[in-house]
């Protein structure tokens, strides 16, 4: 086994993967002309003239048509200096549909299949005599792997069936879930366990004070400042079945900070635990002291989130794991 001068050419993240991966081989992979003895091109570059004349694996991608499960089948092909095919390393994709763990799994096997065959060309300088048939796909460059990374089933956007779903106001979505699971566990915290019925209920009964709070307007924004807690959980959802924009707070920020944040955002209600020092200086609920017990006048439990039309944002809340 001949200890190879190589010369790696290209941009791509996969060939860099690959220089790291033959680093254990023994081969000196920054070899300079005259002593190259294998140059190995991903197709990103073009290849100086006085390089051409030596032993060359071109390297090229080729993304087929769609399978089943929404990412493309790939092909592999190496071709040697005359542009002649050697070999061909043929991709399947993943059944979960997940753009980037193909492209792990494309460069994973592009580099064991490499390797292979620079270890036989230094055992046997005539290796690359060897011809293979490939697909009439067009290909590119190893670059084009990195774009599958953003590939994934549920991106596609013409399947009539994602497309309902995407319709479907996400406080609907929620309240099925709710439905449907509502003697699971949905919260365990210090000590407590509530299920989705219990939080649904809890929920239910902070929206029936909060909402007539909330004037006319497109979607009015409550903040929300409190502890990991039932009632932290509860409020966002009340918020959100208010038609609200919730504003999370956390607890431990200085004043100012939250003051500031409160009067930038327009918040309309502060829902906190009664202690919060700027109560004075906006309209405030005193989550804690409200419970299921408030829900009045319904012995089947509802959840009455109000589904409207506008367009709702929605941040992240502290203490939410």
């Amino acid at each position: 086994m001949r200890r190879l001068g190589i010369r790696l050419l290209g941009t791509s993240a996969a060939l860099d993967e690959l220089r790291q991966a033959l680093a254990p081989y023994g081969h000196e992979l920054a070899a300079q002309a005259p002593a190259i003895d294998l140059l190995i091109e991903d197709g990103s570059q073009p290849v100086p003239q006085a390089l051409a004349g030596m032993a060359v694996m071109s390297l090229r991608l080729s993304i087929g048509a769609m399978s089943e499960w929404g990412l493309p089948v790939l092909q592999i092909r190496c071709y040697d200096r005359l542009q002649q095919l050697l070999a061909v390393l043929d991709i399947a994709p993943p059944s979960c549909g997940n753009g980037q763990q193909l492209r792990r799994q494309a460069i994973a096997r592009l580099i064991e299949w490499v390797a292979l065959q620079v270890s036989g060309f230094s055992r046997n300088p005539g290796h690359f005599a060897q011809r293979a048939s490939a697909s009439t796909v067009p290909e590119q460059s190893l670059e084009g792997l990195d774009g599958l990374a953003y590939l994934h089933r549920f991106n596609r956007t013409d399947d009539p069936g994602l497309m309902q779903k995407a319709r479907t106001p996400l406080i609907k979505q929620l309240e099925h879930g709710l439905r449907t699971f509502a003697d699971r566990p949905a919260l365990e915290i210090a000590g407590l366990t509530l299920s989705y019925r219990q939080l649904l209920r809890h929920s239910l009964a902070i929206q029936q004070v909060l909402q007539p709070l909330l004037g006319p307007g497109q979607a009015p924004v409550v903040g929300i400042c409190l502890d990991k807690s039932a009632g932290l959980y509860a409020s966002i959802l009340a918020t959100l079945g208010c038609g609200a924009v919730y504003l999370p707070l956390e607890p431990g920020h200085p004043l100012p900070r939250q003051q500031a944040m409160l009067e930038n955002a327009g918040a309309v209600v502060l829902l906190d635990d009664g202690q919060h020092p700027l109560r004075r200086h906006f309209m405030a609920v005193d989550v804690s002291r409200i419970d299921s017990q408030h829900v009045a006048g319904r012995e089947k439990v509802e959840l009455l989130f109000e589904v409207n039309r506008l367009s709702i944002s929605y941040g992240p809340c502290n203490g939410i794991a």
